[in-house]
């Protein structure tokens, strides 16, 4: 589905895939039109609105070209998601309007989604995957509300939870990655690359495979991501084992730094396909994924310093993000403790209280 301009008057129009499988185009204000008709009658013959006008005319009045939370234009990414969203909603009611939603539906719908396991994984879907949806299915039926083409907002009393079921995340120590970096074969290179940036700056898998020569500052010995995760510029501060990754890949030449010897952008399927199957020749039992090793950098970094200097070094919004970043080995709090041991022979100042002996 996409947007293109009519050459004579420049007047928008909407090229989709219909059921039939041939592709159609209609004018965006003929559009717009036709749901507004369709909630008139809606109102006063008791007719339905269709789920795919109610859907293209959101997505062409609130969706596309508005702004996510943080400010920032949204991406084509994120309007794909959220009209996926929609559309999965909609194809949980074949043949039913959009104004014969009721609430009791879409608390189904949800907790069918809570039920449904992650793709490529076991485990089911985020409870933050949960909250996303249920964001855009409130701002769906608000947006109708609003244009008074429903009389009730089933989604009124939808709430997002603030628990999560977040996987028991343990990043991996220092042995087990020396083990797991040592199974990475000779000719997989970039691979073994790829596995030290992540460890020495704590990146995320995308910004590293997507970074090119131009990225590389070497008198400030710092990498500029200009379009990470959280739409605003960072740097990424190199360490000793970093920057010299970085220096051999840019003088390699090419457009990316982290390629296969043919040329080619080295992907994160190569990278998952490679480091899975050299984890379990290491003989780790513990099944680690690749943003393990972001996490692996977290629990370093919160050892050496503290939980706002890695909240920065990962370029959390909270700090409750970073918390479930990081990992307290069991060795770590055996050691607070005996640093807190009190010898009871040598007594204490008379300006501290008794509750604190």
């Amino acid at each position: 589905m996409r947007i293109g301009y009519r050459s004579d008057n420049g007047e928008p129009f909407l090229t989709f895939k219909a059921t039939d499988g041939k592709y159609r185009k209609v004018c965006l204000s003929a559009l717009v039109k036709r749901f507004e008709r369709e909630s008139e009658h809606g109102h006063s013959a008791g007719r339905s609105i269709s789920w795919n006008t109610a859907i293209e005319v959101f997505m062409t009045r609130c969706s596309r070209g508005s702004e996510n939370r943080n400010g920032q234009p949204k991406s084509k990414q994120d309007q794909w998601r959220e009209e996926t969203v929609l559309r999965r909603l909609a194809s949980r009611f074949p043949g039913r309007p959009v104004n014969a939603t009721t609430y009791a539906d879409l608390r189904a719908y949800i907790g069918e989604r809570e039920q449904q396991p992650a793709r490529c994984k076991q485990t089911p879907l985020a409870r933050g995957t949960i909250n996303r949806e249920v964001a855009v299915i409130t701002r769906f039926f608000n947006f109708l509300e609003a244009e008074e083409n429903i009389e009730r907002n089933p989604a009124r009393r939808l709430k997002q939870s603030q628990t999560y079921n977040v996987r028991s995340h343990m990043a991996p120590s220092m042995q087990e990655l020396r083990q797991w970096r040592e199974q990475i074969p000779a000719d997989r290179a970039e691979v073994r690359d790829f596995f030290d940036v992540a460890v020495s700056t704590g990146m995320r898998a995308g910004e590293i495979l997507g970074l090119r020569p131009e990225h590389y500052r070497p008198q400030e010995q710092m990498l500029y991501l200009p379009h990470p995760k959280e739409q605003k510029p960072a740097s990424i501060p190199l360490n000793a084992r970093a920057q010299p990754i970085i220096e051999r890949r840019v003088a390699a030449g090419g457009e990316w730094l982290f390629q296969i010897p043919d040329g080619r952008r080295l992907t994160l399927d190569v990278v998952r396909e490679v480091l899975y199957r050299v984890r379990n020749r290491a003989g780790i039992t513990r099944k680690y994924w690749v943003h393990d090793l972001r996490r692996a950098f977290a629990t370093m970094a919160y050892a050496h310093s503290g939980l706002l200097e890695t909240q920065a070094l990962l370029r959390h919004s909270t700090p409750v993000v970073t918390r479930r970043y990081v990992a307290v080995p069991e060795s770590a709090l055996r050691e607070t403790v005996n640093r807190m041991a009190t010898d009871w022979s040598v007594e204490q100042p008379e300006n501290k209280p008794e509750s604190l002996l």
